[in-house]
């Protein structure tokens, strides 16, 4: 397919992109189980095609995470075709995002290495794997992709270890780390360990983007911007709910990851 490339996309989730097909495949080489194996019926439990909640739409992820835990394979591959597919929808610069914690197996806390040693990931190793996989589609298929590193609000406590993969690996073109996760669930971010890794970004000049003011009120954008010092915002669409906020937010030009509808 041969797409003239003109779109930009800031904020997708690695994770939540790979092809049902590849799923299967990689679900029926490890023998992990799957609601289904065929292509059509699986989509209905790994695609939201209507709109509800946000703790409904990252349910999904529940069915495929576990496919793709700790194997380098996979997820050098999902990069990989994650590349393929942007390049075919037209897309020539892309950023997308994941947090290596939730996809390695081992190398974190309450977590064992199982099975062949060589087969497990620790989320150094996630992060090596997509690299890997992005680095090789960028050169085939003719665009540029990027990488961020997420922090998840329930685990501060991996923040710290993610600013430093951001370090080791911004030569292999990760860009940013971000802080994602169920804000319905009402948590705020502005945990210590949260506030000190995205202070940490800052010094090191590492960009800084974190999910908020989407299932959460504007004042996790004002928390967003002015504690973990994000130079841009995730959604943010709660962010009307404080006129002054939002003033600040045009005023200073912080940038929103709004999704447009076309139809």
């Amino acid at each position: 397919m041969n797409v003239p490339k003109s779109k930009v996309e800031l904020h997708v989730h690695l994770d939540g992109s790979p092809r049902i097909s590849t799923i299967i495949e990689v679900a029926k080489r490890r023998n992990i189980p799957l609601p289904t194996y065929d292509v059509e019926k699986l989509e209905n439990y790994v695609c939201l095609k209507e709109p509800k909640s946000l703790t409904c739409f990252l349910h999904c992820f529940s069915y495929f995470m576990p496919v793709l835990n700790g194997d380098p394979e996979a997820l050098e591959r999902i990069a990989y075709e994650f590349c393929e597919d942007k390049a075919n929808n037209g897309v020539l610069y892309c950023e997308t995002r994941y947090c290596p914690h939730l996809l390695a197996n081992c190398g974190v806390d309450g977590v064992k290495c199982n099975g062949d040693e060589k087969q497990n990931c620790s989320p150094r190793k996630v992060v090596e794997s997509v690299c890997k996989g992005l680095e090789r589609g960028c050169r085939d298929f003719g665009l540029k992709v990027r990488s961020i590193l997420c922090c998840m609000r329930h685990r501060p406590d991996w923040s710290l270890e993610i600013v430093g993969l951001c370090e080791e690996f911004r030569n292999r073109n990760v860009v940013g780390l971000d802080i994602a996760g169920d804000e319905s669930m009402g948590e705020i971010p502005a945990i210590k360990e949260h506030i000190m890794a995205f202070q940490r970004a800052q010094e090191l000049g590492i960009s800084r983007t974190v999910h908020a003011g989407e299932a959460g009120p504007a004042a996790s954008v004002h928390e967003a911007i002015f504690l973990l010092h994000a130079n841009r915002v995730g959604h943010g669409y709660h962010v009307t709910g404080d006129p002054e906020l939002y003033k600040y937010v045009i005023q200073k030009q912080v940038h929103l990851e709004v999704c447009r509808i076309h139809r």
